[in-house]
């Protein structure tokens, strides 16, 4: 395949068996299709990798993003937890009864003036979630009159009933009327904050929430956006905080999980992933906190080539790439090689030495081909080395092979009236 041994156990070091090199596929693909207990044993292998090399790396990208275990159910366990803290928060502002100060209601009196249907819609939510009175009378000519003055909380729910009116109004498309009712919120709003630190801080905490559960969805969804859309989305994101950009890496840890758990789909999500032009590699790449990288990348990478292998040597039919390529153990497809690289007519010189090659040809036992097997497939790189660089079966085989292509290249040469160049050196530790 063109690789030294060091290369190849290098690769088997780092986590890619040498059948699943890409220079080497095509040779394993030939000896797995000639059958036997060796192509049995290479299925099973490269047949059960894909799932387990995924499985590595998507667990190597959750240690990252989420908690271990189920994201989306940590997740809803966070919001439940925020959302009691959220209610915590506000029961502590209201203890007491604190009244609203004067700016305050100077406000709740312009809203009873130009709103009235606010004033009227938080009476009702304030009697029905809270069994409160209202603090106001509506004459019958409509004008409202203060009967006491106002809570803290009574004022907060006016508030809440303005934002309400606004964006019922904004999806009725009645953009100059949500725009009002959006303006005197505000305005309410500002005027709650400054008189009540507690109510502020209480509604900052709330928003921080809401921003998180926003980012949470907007990380679900990071995997089918564009990479410029990513690019502008979670730089905000970060700039709002650790929290929001924790909900965000949940999210989309939600969905690369999902879109890896089927076989049919992962192999696909996988090569996106690793993929930085792609939406999900770039979701990736800018989700990661810095230097993560440098673990996911190689496990990501693994997980592709695994299943690249696993198609490449067990999927479909026999093609003629697969036939024409050497197997393990065949020197024939090499002397071809060794010949074309003296620009002689292949075909014809094949013809003319085809006998030599069949007698030089070593023949494997199905002993001997199960061990072969065992190397391509090992994930100890001392078997491999050993293999490979010690005088045993893999060592006589490639002499032997050596000497053919050698005998070849010379009868070859001979034939087309040409001077040998080079012989084919005997195979070293190094050249494979």
């Amino acid at each position: 395949g063109g690789m030294t041994a060091d290369e190849v156990i290098e690769g088997v070091r780092n986590g890619t068996l040498m059948a699943e090199n890409r220079t080497l596929t095509g040779m394993v693909r030939k000896f797995y299709t000639e059958g036997g207990p060796a192509a049995a044993e290479i299925g099973t292998t490269l047949g059960a990798r894909p799932g387990a090399t995924r499985k590595i790396a998507v667990d190597e990208i959750q240690k990252y993003l989420s908690e271990p275990g189920n994201p989306l159910a940590n997740r809803a366990a966070t919001d439940e937890a925020a959302k009691l803290a959220e209610n915590a928060a506000y029961d502590g502002v209201w203890a007491g009864a604190p009244k609203a100060d004067g700016s305050v209601v100077d406000m709740l009196k312009v809203v009873a003036s130009d709103a009235p249907e606010a004033l009227a819609k938080a009476a009702t939510a304030a009697r029905l979630k809270y069994g409160i009175k209202p603090f106001f009378t509506t004459a019958p000519d409509g004008t409202i009159q203060f009967t006491r003055e106002p809570s803290l909380q009574e004022a907060e729910i006016v508030r809440r009933a303005l934002n309400d009116l606004s964006s019922g109004a904004y999806k009725a498309s009645d953009g100059a009327i949500g725009e009002g009712y959006g303006t005197m919120e505000k305005l309410m709003r500002g005027q709650l904050d400054r008189s009540s630190v507690p109510l502020a801080t209480a509604r900052a905490d709330a928003a921080a929430v809401r921003e998180s559960r926003e980012a949470f969805v907007i990380g679900q969804q990071a995997a089918t956006m564009s990479p410029d859309q990513l690019a502008i989305l979670i730089p905000k994101i970060e700039a709002q905080g650790t929290e929001q950009l924790k909900a965000f890496r949940e999210g989309l840890m939600v969905t690369i999980r999902a879109r890896t758990a089927s076989p049919s789909t992962a192999p696909g999500v996988m090569r996106d992933l690793a993929n930085a032009d792609t939406g999900k590699g770039t979701a990736l790449h800018l989700a990661l906190p810095q230097g993560a990288m440098d673990s996911v990348a190689p496990a990501v990478d693994r997980a592709v080539t695994s299943a690249e292998a696993a198609k490449a040597v067990l999927g479909g039919s026999q093609t003629a790439q697969s036939l024409n390529t050497a197997g393990i153990g065949d020197p024939m497809n090499m002397a071809r090689a060794a010949i074309g690289a003296l620009h002689g007519d292949a075909g014809s010189i094949s013809r003319l030495i085809g006998s030599i090659i069949q007698q030089a040809a070593p023949s494997l036992s199905p002993g001997q081909r199960v061990q072969i097997a065992r190397i391509i497939l090992s994930e100890d790189p001392k078997i491999v080395e050993r293999a490979l660089k010690d005088n045993g079966l893999v060592g006589v085989l490639q002499h032997r092979v050596g000497q053919a292509i050698n005998q070849v290249v010379g009868r070859a040469a001979s034939a087309a009236g040409r001077p040998v160049m080079g012989r084919v050196m005997e195979p070293s530790s190094g050249a494979q």
